[in-house]
């Protein structure tokens, strides 16, 4: 590794005592979250906004960044686009240059120049980053055009209605038409919305283009989950509706060969924790959930008062439209006496019946989890 970083600084610097002072200090790989770009320490520099909006995005990340810190996002952001190959930057330690290229990852979904590492060193009072990229320039420039042509295809058949209405939307729309799968531009959002096949990068970074694009104020988080007695990172979306901060998994939300599913559309924090942990979230947020919830806003949810009626009003609808229904319950225990008198106990054909053709019966398959306490119930009416 110091090898080819010693070229580098030989290409780039033509200076062999920069190049001493380079080596000896600290070279090393480390995992990108951001983008490359080139400027002078201590230059005055103001961030340029993403053309594609006609607003100032919201930079959770960047705000709890430190002034130098700021100061390097800035000069990195606004470099970008040529692709140099060196980022010249005030100095900082390892970790706090992470903090900045981590930032400028999860707020900057339209850049997608940067492969997922780069090399560091730093010698006086700068530091210098060589970036791998993905692409080339005109590469990069294609992919970013098809990129924003399909947000805006999507934004542009949005219904009309509140924000919710349309958060949901554009949470159906990635979902619907992405797999989750692993290609060289599954972390991103152009993988999630142009080739419709992504990992929770992308998934994350495609909603968040889209909130921007569409003026939902939003950010990324990142954590770990519980899946098969194993935990791994991962990434997901908060979104603030009329001043309440919800939390959005698309990733999780997908739905495999089945309908649609929202069991993680607009949790709170406590509801999330069941199978999200190490919560890395702006300072800012506090998320706490409220009534922008998809099975309380849709009437799905089920309270230990009415969660037959609830169920009933469900089934009708399903049986008249296209079989399927999702249902939340109030905890754990209702979801499981639940699922006991539906599906052993006859109460899912005793409920449905009055929707029925005269001695039609229903057959049904379905799946859930105790941990969200949501039932997906796909239904199969019979006739006599």
């Amino acid at each position: 590794m110091k090898r080819k970083l010693w070229g580098l600084w030989a290409a780039l610097l033509g200076a062999l005592l920069l190049f001493g002072a380079c080596s000896a200090g600290h070279s090393a790989q480390y995992l990108l979250f951001g983008f490359g770009g080139a400027a002078v320490p201590g230059a005055a520099v103001t961030l340029r906004e993403p053309a594609y909006v006609d607003y100032a995005v919201a930079r959770y990340s960047y705000r709890d960044l430190s002034p130098v810190q700021q100061q390097a996002y800035r000069i990195v952001y606004n470099a970008v686009a040529s692709q140099p190959g060196r980022i010249v930057l005030p100095l900082l330690t390892e970790a706090q240059l992470s903090q900045v290229m981590t930032a400028l990852k999860f707020e900057n979904p339209h850049i997608l120049c940067m492969d997922t590492h780069y090399s560091y060193c730093a010698a006086g009072s700068a530091c210098y980053v060589f970036p791998e990229y993905k692409d080339d320039v005109s590469g990069v420039a294609e992919r970013t055009e098809k990129l924003l042509q399909a947000a805006k295809r999507i934004l542009a058949a949005a219904p009309q209605g509140d924000a919710c209405s349309l958060e949901l939307y554009l949470h159906d729309a990635v979902c619907s038409g992405c797999v989750y799968g692993d290609s060289p531009w599954a972390d991103t959002a152009y993988g999630a919305l142009v080739e419709g096949r992504a990992e929770c990068g992308g998934y994350t970074a495609a909603a968040k283009l889209l909130f921007d694009m569409a003026g939902l104020e939003s950010a990324v988080v990142s954590g770990k989950v519980r899946s098969g007695g194993s935990e791994g990172g991962h990434l997901w979306n908060a979104v603030s509706l009329n001043g309440v901060w919800y939390y959005t998994d698309l990733t999780w939300d997908d739905p495999v060969g089945s309908a649609l599913r929202h069991d993680y559309f607009n949790v709170s924090e406590a509801e999330l924790a069941k199978t999200h942990s190490g919560f890395s979230a702006p300072a800012a947020l506090r998320v706490t959930g409220g009534s922008d919830d998809y099975y309380r806003r849709n009437g799905l949810y089920c309270a230990e008062t009415d969660w037959q009626q609830v169920l009933e009003r469900a089934l009708a609808a399903a049986i008249d439209a296209d079989g399927a229904l999702e249902v939340k319950f109030a905890g754990e225990a209702l979801y499981k006496r639940a699922q006991q008198a539906l599906f052993s106990e006859g109460l899912l054909q005793r409920l449905a019946s009055p929707y029925l053709k005269s001695g039609g019966t229903i057959g049904c398959s379905y799946s859930g989890s105790a941990d969200v306490c949501v039932l997906h119930i796909a239904l199969q009416p019979q006739q006599a």
